[in-house]
């Protein structure tokens, strides 16, 4: 599933490619509780192509953490983000570029 964005927003359960299409001021994603998020995937990716000016941050929700982190910033242009999640976190398999 293919989600556009162009503004903050939580994202929701599910395997999703979030595209962020459009990006002003910058773009806060919060990702849903992992409680209630086993196994999904997520694929962030800044095809606007200007996080180096207005930088994509991604927030889990509550104590979840990200690789250990509490929070992914997505700051060059194009880059992309895909993580998975468990039932306590969430993890990046990898970054771009």
């Amino acid at each position: 599933n293919r989600l556009e964005i162009s503004s903050d927003m939580t994202l929701p359960e599910g395997h999703y490619l979030v595209a962020i299409v459009s990006n002003v001021n910058g773009i806060t994603i919060t990702l849903p509780p992992t409680s209630t998020n086993t196994q999904n995937q997520y694929a962030i990716v800044d095809e606007a192509g200007n996080s180096s000016i207005n930088s994509i941050r991604i927030v889990p929700s509550g104590s979840n953490l990200i690789s250990g982190n509490t929070e992914q910033i997505i700051n060059v242009n194009y880059g992309t983000v895909y993580m998975y999640s468990t039932s306590t976190n969430y993890f990046i398999l990898t970054t771009l570029p």
